[in-house]
């Protein structure tokens, strides 16, 4: 999807990755675990979500990936 430039047609929707990316960053606060790599993901699906890709495939999240890195 992300070489083709389609990923409006979701196989997985980014805001249901955002969803479970913040309930697994939650629940591992919850427990005093810092799990890193884990946050960064659910900090870059919700970041993409806002943005309005959250009815597009996860795939998506690269468009807010080059658009923090330039």
């Amino acid at each position: 999807m992300m070489l083709d430039e389609d990923p409006d047609t979701p196989s997985f929707p980014l805001e249901a990755a955002a969803e479970d990316a913040g309930l697994i960053t939650d629940t591992a606060r919850a427990a005093g675990l810092h799990l890193g790599v884990a946050e960064v993901v659910d900090e870059r699906l919700h970041l993409a979500a806002d943005d309005g890709l959250g009815r597009t495939d996860v795939a998506a999240t690269y468009r807010t990936s080059r658009q923090v890195t330039t």
